[in-house]
């Protein structure tokens, strides 16, 4: 959710998380962050459509389902439909049985070649007993499948297996786990197979089993892995726990890139029951890669972090707190005390053998140890990483910072981001923050990207006046750059060559006056009256050309209440460029609907209109029909309803 897990800079093009994002859970698992997402402006208007239909036995034991979606962009279309089964003969066994076949075309015109048809099954079998779980499937995807909603690392492969475990005692089970997947593309595959017999008590826990892999490459040679594992964990105090393993390999076969023989040591220091200290160090050595992962960090139970940045934004900081610090917030982790939270986190891979690229059987998914998927198509680097940050909450001040640092080996990244907020009063704030980020690659580009920022507001509850003001210095360079190469970040395509700058100085200014008591039943009273005022300074540097100007928006509106839940109004906007040669108008009539307490909807059209992208969040100047919802929320927002 946008200001509670990440901000977004449209200008600049970057996404910021609000708290440490690692690159691999506390059990060193690959971690994936999916962004869904729109792009304005460079397709055309298509329909899309999609339907589902569900039937359900009397006695709620077997459903039968249908969906069917029409998917299209501006360069090709898919239609798909499908077919699911479950079937629940007791409460503790189901089978699943879903079909779906697609068809992609071009469209008339488009580079776009036709996918095709395509289709996936899936056929699964699970049940949880008092002593035996499990599950037992079988799945295929075609490669051309789908409507481009699907995981990449599984088109295209053919999967069937069993999983289970058995409880001998109530502290002694055993589990075994088989699959074979195939790779229907390349014709790789892999069998693989492990078992493994565990005892826990309340204290303690050990392991001890054997894995076995078989992996055929793409080229028809094959890499074999036996690997034996003994582990545990023991927890020392109530807080803290400690774990180890060890995996050596039988006869000498450890080749499979993702079965590798590994020693790993973790511990873990329960700060809260939701929030724990976790760290851990792992080596991985086997004939075709040798790799070391490092991860220190906090683990939160699921939405523990919202919870703690809403318990903080409710401290002491008045009526400004829940809603100003979506603009000026960062999650910290761990509160200290009632003022302070802190964060911190290390984040580190090392290939020290590196490994052959033709050894890993799925480049759409990271390798097991010492694994990194790049959008430039990189599966490895050696990195470390580094975060550190804190917040404090006072009476009357609040402040918040995190600074980054990451080493790799192609690119070094360092960056800081702090806020603070002053109430000065019943309604009266004040607030700035400075984001800075620069990279560089080797050999290649580096960017630096800085904004600045201070606000202040003033509006006392009983006030006929209110004041917002936002003043705005952002800047954003690259040097050494070269159209269509990969940037320092991200990796996504730079668009231009050479060293480029740009630099924009904002102001904004509201000023509203609600003439409350004035006159009491006169036409004047009734009215709302809003005034803004913006003005962007702005130099830009393309190679040797150096492009400035300066460019002033003014706008006002006018309210008029014509019952309690309703006003109407006029809109107007006026953007006038360097030396008034340059002059762009909006403008028209708004009809605004109170439909319940603390929020209102806005219908406007505008007659004519222009699009500028500083001003648009505090004006809507583009022609043509409008619609706005507009609704406060703060920490008493909810309260009637026992959140």
């Amino acid at each position: 959710m946008r200001h509670i897990d990440y901000d977004i800079d449209y200008l600049a093009g970057t996404l910021r998380f609000r708290e440490p994002i690692l690159s691999r859970s506390s059990g060193l698992n690959p971690q994936f962050i999916i962004a869904e997402y729109e792009v304005d402006g460079v397709g055309k208007r298509v329909n899309n459509a999609g339907g589902r239909v569900k039937w359900q036995s009397p006695d709620q034991k077997l459903q039968i389902a249908a969906t069917a979606i029409h998917d299209e962009t501006d360069t090709d279309k898919t239609n798909l439909v499908g077919a699911d089964v479950r079937y629940r003969p007791t409460a503790n066994t189901e089978l699943r049985a879903e079909f779906a076949a697609t068809d992609g075309k071009a469209n008339a015109g488009s580079a776009t070649t036709d996918a095709g048809g395509a289709s996936a099954v899936l056929l699964e079998a699970e049940h949880h007993g008092s002593k035996l779980d499990v599950l037992a499937y079988y799945r295929r995807q075609s490669a051309r499948f789908g409507v481009g909603q699907t995981n990449r690392s599984e088109v295209g492969t053919e999967k069937f297996g069993l999983d289970g475990r058995y409880r001998l005692t109530d502290k002694l089970s055993i589990s075994a786990i088989g699959y074979q997947e195939d790779y229907i593309e390349t014709g790789a595959r892999r069998i693989a197979g492990s078992t493994e017999l565990e005892y826990r008590d309340d204290k303690a826990s050990l392991r001890a089993g054997i894995t076995h892999a078989d992996d055929k490459l793409a080229d028809g040679s094959t890499n074999k892995s036996t690997l034996a594992r003994i582990a545990g964990s023991y927890k020392v105090t109530s807080k803290l726990e400690l774990d180890a393993q060890t995996e050596f390999a039988l006869g000498g076969e450890d080749e499979s890139i993702d079965f590798p023989a590994r020693h790993r040591l973790g511990a873990r220091y329960a700060i809260r029951n939701d929030i724990a200290l976790v760290g851990s160090y792992e080596i991985a050595k086997g004939e075709n890669i040798d790799a070391r992962t490092a991860r220190i960090g906090f683990d939160i139970a699921p939405w523990a972090g919202g919870r703690i940045v809403a318990s903080a934004n409710q401290q002491d900081i008045g009526e400004f707190g829940a809603r100003s610090f979506a603009s000026y917030g960062l999650a910290q982790s761990f509160k200290i005390n009632d003022k302070w939270s802190v964060d911190f986190t290390l984040d580190g891979n090392q290939t020290v053998g590196g490994f052959d690229r033709s050894d890993v059987i799925n480049p759409l998914q990271p390798v097991a140890s010492g694994g990194f998927l790049g959008s430039d198509g990189t599966l490895t680097e050696d990195f470390v990483a580094v975060t550190g940050g804190a917040s404090y909450h006072g009476e009357r001040w609040s402040w918040t910072g995190r600074a980054e640092w990451r080493d790799g080996d192609t690119t070094q990244r360092y960056g800081l981001t702090t806020a603070i907020l002053r109430q000065i009063g019943e309604g009266k704030a004040v607030g700035g923050a400075l984001n800075w980020f620069k990279a560089k690659q080797d050999d290649g580009a580096s960017t630096t990207t800085a904004q600045a920022e201070v606000s202040w507001a003033n509006r006392p509850s009983g006030s006929q006046w209110s004041f917002l003001n936002k003043t705005e210095y952002r800047y954003d360079a690259v040097k050494n750059a070269t159209a269509g190469l990969p940037g320092p970040v991200g990796g996504a395509p730079l668009l231009v060559s050479g060293d480029v700058k740009s630099t924009r100085i904002i102001n904004s200014l509201s000023v509203n006056y609600t003439p409350i008591d004035e006159r009491d039943g006169s036409f004047i009273e009734r009215g709302e009256y809003a005034f803004f005022w913006g003005t962007r300074y702005n130099t830009d540097r393309f190679g040797a050309d150096d492009v400035k100007g300066w460019s002033n928006v003014v706008g006002a509106d006018l309210r008029f209440d014509f019952s309690d839940v309703a006003d109407v109004g006029i809109s107007g906007t006026a953007r006038i460029g360097t030396s008034g040669k340059n002059i762009a108008w909006s403008g028209g009539p708004t009809l605004t609907v109170t439909p319940f307490d603390n929020s209102n909807v806005t219908l406007g059209y505008n007659f004519v209109g222009f699009e500028d992208r500083d001003f648009e969040e505090a004006r809507y100047t583009r022609s043509g029909p409008f619609l706005t919802f507009k609704l406060k929320v703060d920490q008493t927002s909810f309260q009637g309803l026992g959140l």
